[in-house]
């Protein structure tokens, strides 16, 4: 969809162009937007780009990767001047033999659909390219194409480019020699940050250093901005790793390193009341508790309202049920956002997540089915579509199908005496949920709630997983000797968006008391034993007018869930 020019504002500022859909918009309306929820006003997609110097390099003509097209040009002499002494790869003419290009959906931009490998970086390193979009999705997925050693070595060639016949030398600095330098140390840069994982490798390391030793020679001021980076994002990663490590083992939790999820304890109360206060209120009837700070019923408090249960019920309710809806919702969002924080992207290219174990997120949800009356477990139906409830509130889209899913199941979602109690209110808000991770028309309503969602969030990783499994097998890697770009485009723009999103985190404190029972190894029934175990608590019944007595036994649970619930919420808004 072509959109029309932003219309004339207050601001009189500068017009810019949006680096995703190329429209024209006020700088100060594009700031503006992408500081309050990371997205572009007229096109609505993310912007990968947040750092407003970037955003106020596109108003000044410069590009934010390439750190500015107005430096001086270096004096070199064209005596001390040598090309690499492979640079000819970069001089193949340009034919339908070696690169092609379309047309961007929705607009007049030119894109690159095939090409071999050299000429996509000559395109791209080239002063006549300002496609910074692909130049991102390129590094983000340039593993597809070619490993890291062999770009980085590509790059490093292209840093000393074929001094052509035919104009002079001061031409060829500046036309040619100082914009192809500046593309190259942009794209390297965008490399670092966007990937600064692949540098591990001791020989890629290497290799960088002796680009940075050109670029040192170059730009020293230049070189050294690369450097501060590189000293951020590359050198410290390890002492990053092991300050997590000891994070993770402060904490006593029965879990692995790699199964922690973060803590996020450094962040304020204030940040957390801040962004509470922009949640939807809740609907749910004798929800007092869904804009409180952090609460657990004390062994005490919990006592006096399970009494009456047998041991193995109270067992349950004393682990189960100790943390109000609202705080598990909140410390499962931020369990799965650390999760998703720690996925390199790698791990979604080829379809490596295939070889990977499906971490289950609900497994104590399952755990209702030992209640032995319709009562207990309407009560713990409600506490979960509760939690399902906030995690949408929460923008955790992946945690709300989570649940849903657990409620779905077919050893859930048969126990019709326990759902009958619950009220019209409570069953329409479970049904409102569940039509939203709907899988008709691929998840489309989904998509439409992940797409408006500003960030933190966590976008239901199925769909993207979904995506890319069609991105990939719908597009065929080449065409004789060409690669597809346009397929790596793509993924990369699938990625994009979801490397964003990483980049918020959600300004909750961590409460190790939820987050050691929701991270527990302890392993549940299998799902034939669960629905087993489900019928017994209510058989299958064919379906009759129902009796006197079962109305009255009806009515009697009813009430016996409306005090429950009643007492849950009661104790835990007692103080102590």
């Amino acid at each position: 969809m072509v959109h029309l020019r932003t219309p004339t504002c207050e601001h009189h500022s500068k017009v810019i162009h949006c680096p995703v859909c190329g429209e024209d918009i006020c700088l100060i309306c594009f700031e503006q937007s992408v500081e309050v929820n990371g997205r572009c006003p007229l096109c609505k997609q993310l912007i990968p780009t947040h750092d407003l110097k970037q955003i106020r390099n596109l108003a000044s003509g410069v590009s934010p990767y390439s750190m500015g097209k107005d430096c001086d040009s270096p004096r070199i002499k064209e005596s001390d001047y040598c090309a690499s002494t492979q640079s000819f790869l970069f001089d193949v003419p340009t034919t339908n033999k070696t690169i092609t290009f379309t047309y961007e959906q929705g607009s007049n931009s030119q894109i690159i659909r095939y090409a071999t490998l050299e000429k996509c970086l000559q395109y791209i390193t080239s002063c006549d390219s300002s496609d910074i979009f692909f130049s991102e999705c390129f590094i983000l997925v340039h593993p597809l194409v070619v490993s890291s050693c062999k770009l980085m070595e590509l790059l490093t060639i292209r840093f000393n480019p074929t001094y052509p016949q035919g104009i002079s030398f001061e031409t060829f600095l500046q036309k040619v020699l100082v914009p192809i330098r500046l593309k190259v140390m942009g794209l390297l840069r965008m490399w670092i940050q966007n990937r600064k994982a692949d540098f591990q490798n001791e020989k890629l390391y290497v290799q960088l250093d002796e680009l940075m030793k050109k670029i040192w020679a170059f730009k020293p001021n230049l070189a050294h901005a690369i450097q501060v980076q590189i000293d951020k994002e590359i050198e410290n990663s390890t002492e990053s790793k092991l300050m997590k490590q000891k994070s993770i083992s402060s904490i006593d939790c029965s879990i692995s390193p790699r199964e922690y999820f973060g803590t996020n304890s450094s962040l304020s109360i204030k940040s957390c009341q801040d962004f509470e206060s922009k949640l939807p209120s809740i609907s749910i009837k004798s929800d007092r508790y869904s804009k409180s700070s952090f609460s657990s019923l004390s062994r005490k408090k919990i006592q006096w309202f399970i009494t009456d249960f047998n041991e193995e019920v109270q067992s349950l309710i004393h682990t189960l049920f100790c943390f109000s809806p609202f705080d598990c919702a909140k410390q499962l969002t931020l369990k799965q956002m650390e999760l998703l924080q720690k996925i390199e992207l790698d791990e979604f290219l080829k379809q490596g997540w295939m070889k990977k174990e499906k971490e289950n997120l609900t497994p104590n949800l399952l755990k209702m089915v030992r209640f032995k009356q319709n009562y207990e477990r309407a009560f713990a139906i409600r506490y979960f579509i509760s939690v399902a409830h906030y995690l949408k509130q929460l923008n955790n889209f992946d945690g709300m199908k989570a649940v849903l899913a657990g409620l779905d199941s077919c050893s859930i979602y048969r126990l019709k005496e326990s759902w009958v109690l619950l009220s019209t209110e409570e069953v329409n808000l479970f049904k409102q949920l569940d039509s939203l991770i709907s899988p008709d028309n691929n998840f489309s309503k989904m998509r439409e709630l992940v797409k408006l969602a500003p960030p933190p969030s966590i976008p239901f990783i199925g769909s993207i997983l979904t995506d890319l499994v069609y991105t990939d097998d719908g597009n065929k890697s080449n065409e004789g000797k060409l690669i597809n770009f346009y397929k790596v485009r793509s993924i990369g723009i699938i990625l994009m968006d979801l490397q964003t999103r990483q980049k918020t985190s959600y300004p909750f404190p961590l409460v190790p008391k939820i987050l050691r029972f929701w991270c527990c190894d302890e392993k549940i029934i299998n799902e034939n034993e669960l629905f087993n175990l489900s019928q017994e608590l209510e058989p299958t019944q064919v379906q009759s007018e129902t009796s006197k007595e079962k109305k009255k036994f009806i009515e009697k649970s009813s009430k016996q869930y409306e005090s429950l619930w009643k007492s849950f919420t009661k104790a835990v808004h007692e103080k102590e």
